[in-house]
């Protein structure tokens, strides 16, 4: 498999001059797509401007400076994408894979009091034979609980440093919502109407300011009660 793509064939959802270099590295394979996914090296040398060089890059790594969702990373090319929590405790800076009103991945700055909390969308769940219930996330994780409550749709928070649920936020009308995708990507809103279609996909109505967009259900991402429970940034 090829390392690196063409700097004009790469993703829409990539942030950084593409006229600057004729090819750019590709994240390795991982729990976000590669159309919404970035590396660590790219992160740092085109969206924050950290670095210059894949060797600044690669001392970074080596010295264990950087931890996503609390975990340390070992490879400059680990995939990172919507929601991952990028720490990096030597200058004290917690960012937040974000995606701009442009549909782009980019890096929010974060305070500390938030950089545990993880919102995570359900896109699948099902019964294990022990009787728990398994619930799939929107980046490629799952867990097993004792609760049957939760639906596809839905989100939680999930603590990165407990590793806990904090709360159940249930996809319903009133609640705080992020486009992931479509022609809405990167908008906020809040949910208006949930309308069910028969053999078609479900639509989802959100209110932004005066404004009502429509967007598919699969790109609506519930982040909070009547606000967010995360920043979410500008959407300029």
């Amino acid at each position: 498999m090829k390392s690196h793509l063409k700097s004009l064939a790469a993703p829409k959802a990539w942030k950084f001059n593409r006229k600057k270099n004729k090819f750019i590295a590709k994240p390795l394979p991982g729990k976000h797509g590669l159309s919404n996914s970035v590396s660590i090296n790219f992160m740092l040398k085109e969206i924050l401007g950290h670095v210059k060089l894949k060797s600044e890059v690669n001392e970074i790594i080596n010295k264990g400076m950087i931890l996503v969702d609390s975990r340390k990373i070992k490879d400059r090319k680990y995939n990172i994408g919507l929601f991952d929590v990028i720490d990096i405790p030597k200058i004290n800076e917690t960012y937040r894979m974000m995606i701009d009103k442009k549909g782009r991945l980019n890096a929010l700055k974060i305070s500390k009091n938030e950089k545990a909390l993880k919102p995570l969308k359900i896109t699948g769940k099902r019964r294990l034979r022990n009787g728990k219930i398994q619930l799939n996330f929107y980046d490629g994780t799952n867990m097993n609980v004792d609760d049957n409550s939760y639906k596809v749709g839905d989100s939680i928070i999930y603590n990165l440093e407990s590793k806990k649920i904090e709360k159940h936020l249930p996809l319903k009308n009133g609640v705080c919502l992020f486009i992931t995708n479509g022609k809405h990507k990167g908008k906020q809103g809040v949910i208006e109407n949930v309308l069910k279609l028969k053999n078609s996909k479900d639509v989802v109505f959100f209110k932004k300011g005066n404004d009502v967009y429509s967007t598919a259900k699969k790109y609506a991402y519930v982040v909070g009660d009547k606000k967010s429970l995360i920043s979410l940034g500008g959407e300029e």
